[in-house]
């Protein structure tokens, strides 16, 4: 299934009075085009008063179309966000981004209401939107940080001279390299408007730049 605002809108408010009673804030919803994550949640903090923790608010929902899920796993998904959306607005602090809390809150999710919550949104082959198929000419700037890990941005051919411009100024780079390719590997990266780095392993590099043409830009 496709997701649509009404559709998560409609489980957020389920979700919301079933199994975190009724205590989160309303959360603003909105899709998104994007192939690096399913769900994603932003929000900013409070300033806190008497050493308090600041609390989360004005939160965003961002549920991507770009893959046909099952319901189910849909709604897994929004739960998966509700989550932190959860911790963030309780202030709560946990070790790490899913850490000890909120394996915990999963755990007792799963447990209580028959659900199947992941820590990571693992997608399950012929969950890609078809679209992922599609031949593409892509312009591949490869980047080689100076912690020693690897990282692209992929772009339009007209975008490509202001992010190339702009790289070196947001990220600590050693190096970089353009490329074409028509590998579709490269559609599940979003094509950036503004300078913007995924993370990358030299394994899928060297598999998938087999054929890629190099140039300058």
């Amino acid at each position: 299934m496709t997701p649509t605002v009404e559709y998560v809108e409609s489980k957020i408010g389920e979700f919301n009075d079933l199994v975190f009673g009724s205590c989160l804030p309303p959360i603003t919803v909105r899709l998104s085009h994007a192939r690096s994550f399913l769900g994603r949640v932003q929000y900013r903090r409070q300033l806190s008063l008497f050493g308090r923790r600041p609390a989360g608010t004005d939160f965003v929902m961002r549920i991507s179309t770009e893959f046909d899920l099952p319901e189910n796993e849909q709604e897994d998904v929004i739960l998966h966000e509700m989550i932190h959306c959860y911790i963030a607005f309780k202030g709560l602090k946990d070790t790490s981004t899913h850490g000890k809390l909120f394996r915990e809150c999963m755990s007792r999710i799963n447990t209580e209401f028959g659900r199947n919550i992941t820590v990571s949104h693992r997608m399950a082959p012929g969950t890609v939107n078809p679209r992922m198929h599609e031949v593409r000419q892509h312009c591949i700037c490869v980047s080689q940080l100076k912690d020693g890990k690897w990282g692209i941005t992929v772009c339009t051919e007209a975008k490509m001279p202001e992010i190339d411009r702009r790289l070196p100024r947001c990220y600590a780079i050693e190096q970089k390299q353009w490329y074409r390719s028509q590998d579709t590997f490269f559609n599940r990266y979003p094509r950036s408007r503004t300078p913007k780095i995924y993370r990358i392993s030299r394994e899928d590099l060297d598999l998938h730049l087999a054929d890629a043409q190099e140039f300058r830009p």
